[in-house]
């Protein structure tokens, strides 16, 4: 598949997966939606966008650790796991290195991990201190600005939450076409509509946004306007992007 066709809207991703995109092309393309291209590396503020991007990253970690385990919810951890794959393969992405061969190697070491029956999925939760620990490289090769050991560090946390579903015997990339649907969804089709969601957004949970232009289909986003925290009580990063209140659709998951 030429790599640098860009599907625009719901029908054309899905022609597009169908001829064969991987799954870094899908998340190039879901961050293209999100407003976020390639940084240059001179660019004065690299580090801080790659940090913002990390700390969505452990947002996702922390929803799948939460709203997947801590409410022992399986559709919740394949939900979960997904979007840690999109969130951490963003990274490659705006870094502008190769994310391919870190997504071929993460699914050799993870195809690894012994299998158990999915009825007896709580007994995976150990994996989640393993993909904190991964997190906590992620964030040390911000901090010391190493382009290494943040590649290194993408490979450790996708590897440790691709862990997930060789154990529990699910097909993660079809969870990824879900989700990656599902996550066009939250685009605002109207302006009227994504006026309604900041307003939700202000008035339900406390938190300021912004509208921008969708860059790969007519439409608008939502994103937070610098981290807050809601009155829900999460963390809601800066560039965070919120589904719209209009038309969102949760991702359905093949057994």
């Amino acid at each position: 598949m030429d790599t640098n066709i860009k599907p625009r809207g719901f029908e054309d991703f899905c022609s597009a997966i169908s001829g064969g995109m991987s799954l870094q092309q899908q998340v190039a393309y879901i961050n293209r939606t999100f407003g976020k291209d390639a940084i240059p590396s001179d660019h004065p503020d690299f580090w801080k966008l790659i940090g913002d991007q990390v700390q969505l990253v452990i947002s996702e970690f922390e929803e799948l650790r939460d709203d997947g385990f801590g409410e022992q919810n399986f559709k919740e951890v394949r939900d979960g796991v997904a979007d840690i794959i999109v969130t951490v393969l963003g990274i490659p992405h705006l870094a502008g290195f190769d994310g391919e061969p870190i997504v071929a190697l993460a699914d050799e070491r993870a195809s690894s991990a012994p299998r158990i029956p999915r009825e007896e999925w709580l007994q995976t939760a150990p994996a989640l201190e393993l993909i904190e620990q991964a997190l906590g490289f992620l964030n040390a090769a911000v901090s010391h600005q190493d382009i290494k050991a943040l590649q290194d560090g993408v490979l450790f946390v996708l590897t440790t939450n691709l862990v997930l579903p060789f154990t529990l015997r699910f097909d993660y990339f079809n969870d990824m076409v879900a989700v990656t649907s599902s996550n066009l969804s939250k685009v605002s089709l109207t302006l009227e509509d994504a006026e309604l969601t900041q307003r939700h957004y202000f008035e339900q949970v406390g938190i300021v946004t912004r509208v921008e232009d969708c860059p790969t289909f007519e439409g608008h986003i939502v994103k937070v306007s610098g981290t807050q925290i809601g009155k829900d009580g999460k963390k809601y990063p800066d560039n965070k992007f919120l589904k719209c209140r209009v038309g969102f659709k949760e991702p359905v998951f093949k057994d």
